[in-house]
């Protein structure tokens, strides 16, 4: 008859480091959301001046402060978006770490014991 090798398991939370860690990357992405709110509203007020200032709705300006106000207004734009992509990137990562942090393991006992004979000692180990 075959022995039967009884394991015993204990369930542990994941790793509280990654659930940390994970909040840590969504308070980032809330920050990142912030800043490209800020950029985007400052470029479409620089939008709003230039066209004040003589630029066309076809996106033609003068040379002089209308083109300097809307070349201005295309950059904060363009880091608006970048900003607003990382913003999206780090919420999605944090809360994955936070989700998979949060999860319990099974995790095997490992079982180490300790044998004295009277010429040596041994130290064995079963995973």
């Amino acid at each position: 008859m075959p022995v039967l090798a009884t394991r015993r398991f204990v369930d542990e939370p994941r790793s509280l480091t990654m659930s940390r860690v994970g909040l840590g990357l969504v308070a980032g992405a809330v920050v990142a959301g912030g800043v490209a709110g800020g950029l985007g509203y400052l470029a479409n007020r620089d939008y709003d001046r230039s066209r004040t200032a003589g630029c066309s709705t076809d996106g033609q300006c003068p040379f002089g402060p209308a083109a300097d106000l809307a070349q201005r207004s295309n950059d904060r734009a363009r880091f608006a978006q970048i900003s607003a992509i990382g913003a999206g990137a780090l919420a999605a990562t944090g809360v994955t770490l936070w989700i998979v942090g949060r999860h319990k393991t099974r995790h095997a006992v490992t079982e180490i014991s300790l044998h004295v004979s009277p010429s040596s000692t041994a130290i064995a180990g079963r995973f």
